[in-house]
């Protein structure tokens, strides 16, 4: 029976490797472009940048360093 720390630590290892995919991901040079031109779509971008920063954090205050940078280190490898 799994607890339901475990589920919620597997249902934040989803988000962490959605939110790294998000951050990690190559723009090509003419979406860079569209977001650049946008105003709307430009803040926009910095808003999810925003609150990508901000789950980190929060998942750092709930988890601890220790296990955020071993999630991390294994995001990275994926």
């Amino acid at each position: 029976m799994k607890s339901k720390l475990t589920e919620q630590q597997k249902i934040n290892e989803v988000l962490s490797k959605v939110f790294s995919f998000l951050i990690k991901k190559k723009m090509s040079k003419t979406t860079q472009d569209m977001i650049n031109k946008n105003p709307k779509v430009k803040r926009s971008v910095d808003n999810l940048n925003k609150g990508i920063d901000d789950f980190k954090e929060a998942f750092k205050d709930a988890y601890g360093d220790d296990f955020a940078d071993r999630v991390e280190k294994e995001l990275r490898k994926v």
